[in-house]
């Protein structure tokens, strides 16, 4: 099979697999890092916008497709979709999507995690897989609305505590979410903080650096005083 939509690449939180979005026939490809070679592949009924990696294994992904559904699947079968669910008042051609890892609450042996889908509006969407689907609808634990262009970046720190959410078409889009309280920073960043248009942003393994990069080519670095240097 020639593949045709390669424009997209995201690597598993393992770095053992990685996986090419953005073919129109809504096929995501699965290549292993290590043999180099195409090991599989999901579809989906839509163009492939973006994926993610749930948990903390790679043994699951999110495909969010132009139809404004989000998609779970196996990778061990990969022809199974687990679940579906519609993305509360998304729009087609709705843009990225990101997981964070896996999430124990005290005194409990189960596990759930969050994910977020960005819309073309600027609205950020927080979802927990402890939420069930009803009638084909996972209802958000939040909606963020602080952006009002597209969201071109989303970002959960390694250890879920925030939400990073950005937008290239306005200078200085970019805001943090603290998850568990729900809330937005509203400290930073300031008027006076010159990020420019945020191209991408990533988070350091103790998520106490955060790198952003801007459409100037600069890579700037701060740290995040609350978390473990490294």
């Amino acid at each position: 099979r020639e593949e045709k939509g390669l424009q997209k690449m995201y690597a598993s939180p393992d770095g053992k697999m990685l996986v090419f979005g953005g073919d129109k026939d809504g096929r995501a490809t699965l290549v292993c890092s290590r043999t180099k070679r195409i090991s599989g592949g999901v579809k989906m009924n839509a163009q492939c916008m973006g994926v993610a990696f749930p948990g903390d294994d790679g043994q699951q992904i999110l495909t969010y497709g132009n139809d404004a559904n989000v998609y779970l699947w196996d990778v061990r079968m990969q022809t199974r979709c687990v679940e579906k669910h519609m993305d509360v008042g998304g729009l087609k051609n709705g843009y990225v999507i990101a997981a964070s890892c896996n999430l124990t609450a005290p005194g409990s042996s189960s596990s759930h995690y969050y994910y977020a889908t960005g819309q073309p509006s600027g609205v950020v969407n927080l979802y927990s897989s402890a939420t069930p689907i009803l009638r084909g609808v996972r209802q958000p634990v939040r909606e963020l609305m602080n952006l009002t262009t597209p969201i071109d970046c989303l970002q959960f720190s390694p250890d879920a505590q925030m939400l990073l959410f950005a937008s290239r078409d306005l200078k200085d889009s970019l805001r943090l979410f603290h998850v568990s309280s729900r809330t937005v920073f509203s400290n930073w960043p300031t008027v006076k903080t010159n990020l420019r248009r945020v191209n991408c942003a990533a988070f350091s393994g103790s998520s106490g650096y955060l790198a952003i990069g801007n459409d100037a080519g600069a890579a700037l670095l701060y740290r995040l005083q609350y978390f473990e240097p490294y």
